[in-house]
């Protein structure tokens, strides 16, 4: 059920203060191993585009008072963004380095995908009946399993923010018809106008969520082309020697590093805040995509690391899947502590619970035929 804050701007600090500390505790240098875009950099990104969501969840639909968590609650978009470009990113990045057949890749991508989704819609079906007496339509139980999501109704689907499952879902199902090796800007392109113009076209099935999907079709095919960018010679090439240059001046290099990094992450939030909600679709998913690249740019550029960041994006996924099911069914803080504190402890619980996810479905797919895909 919904909650009610009381001094949601106070809470929102505390929050903040302890989020804070929690960031500077987990604080540490980057190291300089000539890859672009490291793994830890793409989980520091998973990391913030989660919480983006969460926050967003909380302080716009479980909150009463939308004034706890802002500002912190307006960069869900930017965060689904996020997640899309670094699932096209990721795909486009791996299908370079090695060629896979098609049944490969479904077989692969596609378990990572279900398993988990599997495992958590068993065990809200089971908990919802036992414990809350909820009984869910069979027709939808089928299609939620298939990972077709038709709504998004926060307050009574059985788990509503998985519409993004069915768009990632397409994704996958599309990218490896359509993605070449030879040039994946193309494949890029493809994808976009493939993904244009099916929201543009009417769909009785999907008209509950479509408006969702408007609003995040640009983010994957833009993660494919940014993989082809970072797989040229020219510009492999060009960093490597900008570095070996600069590590002459590390001092100077870090500081400006870290002034420029901070100049991108405060333009970004800049443009969230000042995002003209209502402006149609097309508008509000530039702005998003922007927002995501700025972001991406400040963390590829900065040399820290925030590895509780790296920890929540290492688990970003499950804790997608698990989070607002307890937030609003199973409330386990909010009735009990102040908002602030309260969303700092689920966090905590998110990532154990998003590990301990992890782990089960992992061992669930080596005892079963998935772990032989």
């Amino acid at each position: 059920m919904q909650i009610t804050v009381n001094n949601p701007e106070q809470q929102t600090l505390i929050f903040g203060i302890i989020f804070l500390v929690a960031l500077i505790a987990f604080l540490r240098f980057r190291k300089n191993n000539g890859d672009l875009f490291p793994t830890t950099t793409t989980n520091e990104l998973k990391g913030v585009a989660i919480i983006a969501i969460v926050l967003a969840h909380i302080g716009y639909f479980l909150s009463t008072n939308t004034k706890f968590l802002f500002p912190y609650s307006i960069f869900a978009g930017a965060g689904v963004d996020l997640f899309l470009f670094l699932s096209g990113f990721g795909l486009a990045a791996s299908a370079l380095k090695k060629e896979i057949s098609t049944i490969e890749f479904y077989k692969k991508r596609l378990k990572k995908i279900l398993v988990p989704m599997w495992v958590t819609m068993v065990i809200l079906l089971i908990a919802d009946w036992l414990i809350l007496g909820i009984k869910y339509p069979t027709n939808a139980i089928v299609k939620n399993f298939l990972g077709f999501f038709q709504t998004a109704d926060l307050f009574n689907d059985i788990n509503s923010p998985l519409w993004f499952i069915t768009l990632i879902f397409a994704y996958y199902l599309l990218f490896p018809l359509v993605f070449n090796r030879r040039a994946p800007w193309i494949s890029a392109l493809i994808l976009f106008f493939l993904g244009y113009y099916f929201v543009q076209a009417p769909h009785e099935k999907l008209q509950d969520i479509l408006h969702l999907w408007k609003w995040h079709i640009l983010a994957f095919p833009v993660g494919v082309a940014f993989a082809d960018l970072l797989n040229t010679k020219l510009l492999n090439n060009t960093v490597a020697k900008s570095k070996k240059y600069f590590s002459r001046f590390a001092k100077t290099t870090f500081i400006a590093r870290l002034l420029l990094a901070s100049a991108l992450l405060i333009t970004g939030w800049y443009v969230a805040v000042d995002l003209r909600i209502g402006s149609g679709w097309w508008y509000e998913e530039k702005i998003c995509v922007l927002v995501a690249l700025l972001v991406l740019l400040a963390f590829m550029i900065l040399p820290l690391r925030f590895t509780i960041l790296e920890i929540l994006g290492s688990c970003s996924y499950e804790i997608y899947l698990i989070h607002w099911p307890l937030l609003y069914r199973y409330d386990l803080f909010y009735k009990y502590l102040p908002a602030g504190l309260a969303t700092i402890l689920y966090f905590a619980l998110f990532i154990g619970l998003g590990l301990l996810l992890q782990k089960g479905t992992e061992l669930i797919a080596k005892k079963t035929r998935l772990g032989r895909a």
